[in-house]
C-alpha cells in the first residue's frame, strides 16, 4: 500500500556504518594498519602472584621468547614454535594468576600472525582469572565482544558487550554493538529493548544518544513488523530530533506496519499535515481518500490545494480533479466546518 521510499527516509542499515563497524572491530582485534588498541593487560596490584609449578616452568622463558618472535614475525617456524608454548601455557594454567599470565601470553602470541582464535582464548583466560584491574574489566570485555562478533558468535558477543557496558565502558559505540549482536542474530525484539535502555540511560545522564540509534531502532521495528516498538521508536525519534524528515519517516513507518482503522489513519495523516512532513504526492492522495470529499469537503479542498501549491500533485490528475469537484459541490452545506479547520 505504501511505497518503500517512505521507509527509506528513516532506514539506517546499521547503528554504525559498515566501514565504521569494520574499523572499530579491526582496531579492537589489532588488525588495522597503524597500530592496535589491544595490548597485553597489566595485572591488578595485589600480593605476589601465585603460580603453579607446572605453569611456572613454561612461563619462565616464554616472555623472552615472545619478544624474540616479535622480531622474527616473518619466520613461520619461529612463530609456530612460540605459539605451541603459548598453547601449552594455557593448558597448564591452574591458579587465577596462572590463567592471567597464560592469557597475557596468548594475547601477545596472537599478534604474531593475527590469530583471532588464540586471541579469544587469551582474552577469556585473562577475564576469567579475575585478576584484571577494575578499570580494565570493561575494556577487555569489549575486546572479547569484538572478537566474537567478528567470528559471528553473537551469543558470546552479547555476553561480553553486556559485561563491558555493566562495567561502565562506553567507548567505541559498545552499546550500539551490543544491540547489533541481537539484530544480526535475528533477535529484533530483544535488541530493540537493549537499544532503548541505552538511549534512556544516556538521556538520563544528560548525554544525547546519536540520532542513528533511534533511526536504526525504527528501521529494525519496521522490518520485524513490531508495531509497538515502531511506535515507541517513532515517538522517541521525533522527541529527540524533531526534524521534518524524521516526522515524515516516523509516521510513514507506523502507517506501514500498523493495521489502522480509517479514523486512526486519518489522525496520522492529520499529524503529518500539522508537522508539515508530507514529502510525496501519494501522501496527499492517501489523506484525501481517507478524509473523503463527500464527508469532509472543506478539509479535502484545503489539503489538495496545498499539495498542488507544493508541486507534489497535479490539478489535472483524475483523482485530484474529481475529488475537488465533489468537495466543491458540498462546500456550501459544509461551510460550518471550515472555521474550525482554519484554526
Amino acid at each position: 500500500m505504501f511505497p518503500n521510499s517512505q521507509y527509506s527516509r528513516v532506514r539506517s542499515s546499521r547503528l554504525l556504518s559498515r566501514g565504521a563497524l569494520a574499523l572499530a572491530l579491526a582496531l579492537a582485534l589489532g588488525t588495522a594498519g597503524g597500530g592496535s588498541m589491544l595490548s597485553a593487560p597489566a595485572m591488578a596490584k595485589d600480593a605476589a602472584p601465585e603460580l603453579s609449578a607446572g605453569f611456572r616452568a613454561i612461563a619462565a622463558p616464554l616472555q623472552k621468547e615472545l619478544e624474540e618472535a616479535k622480531k622474527k614475525q616473518g619466520d613461520a617456524a619461529t612463530v609456530a614454535a612460540v605459539k605451541a608454548k603459548v598453547e601449552a601455557g594455557l593448558t597448564a594454567a591452574q591458579t587465577p594468576d596462572d590463567k592471567f599470565f597464560a592469557g597475557n601470553f596468548a594475547i601477545q602470541g596472537s599478534m604474531l600472525d593475527n590469530d583471532t582464535a588464540l586471541q579469544r582464548r587469551g582474552l577469556e583466560s585473562v577475564i576469567g582469572s579475575g585478576k584484571l584491574p577494575a578499570a580494565d574489566v570493561g575494556k577487555y570485555n569489549y575486546y572479547l565482544g569484538a572478537n566474537a562478533y567478528s567470528a559471528k558468535d553473537f551469543a558470546t558477543a552479547r555476553k561480553a558487550f553486556g559485561a563491558a557496558v555493566a562495567a561502565g565502558f562506553r567507548e567505541n559505540d559498545v552499546e550500539a554493538l551490543l544491540a547489533e549482536s541481537y539484530f544480526t542474530d535475528n533477535q529484533a525484539a530483544q535488541g530493540l529493548d537493549v537499544l532503548m535502555k541505552s538511549i534512556e540511560a544516556r538521556t538520563a545522564a544528560g548525554t544525547a544518544a546519536p540520532e542513528a540509534w533511534y533511526r536504526r531502532g525504527l528501521g529494525v521495528a519496521y522490518n520485524a513488523k513490531l508495531l509497538d516498538q515502531a511506535g515507541r521508536y517513532s515517538n522517541a525519534l521525533v522527541a529527540a530530533y524533531p526534524s521534518t524528515q524524521n516526522w515524515s519517516g516516523a509516521i510513514s513507518v507506523v502507517r506501514t506496519v500498523g493495521n489502522f482503522q480509517p479514523q486512526e489513519m486519518l489522525d496520522l495523516l492529520r499529524l503529518m499535515a500539522r508537522t508539515k512532513s508530507f514529502s510525496e504526492g501519494s501522501e496527499y492522495l492517501d489523506y484525501a481518500q481517507v478524509a473523503d470529499a463527500r464527508r469532509l469537503p472543506g478539509e479535502v479542498v484545503k489539503l489538495l490545494d496545498q499539495g498542488i501549491a507544493a508541486g507534489k500533485i497535479k490539478a489535472a490528475d483524475n483523482f485530484v480533479s474529481e475529488s475537488k469537484g465533489i468537495a466543491n459541490s458540498r462546500i456550501a452545506s459544509d461551510k460550518a466546518s471550515l472555521p474550525g479547520l482554519e484554526r
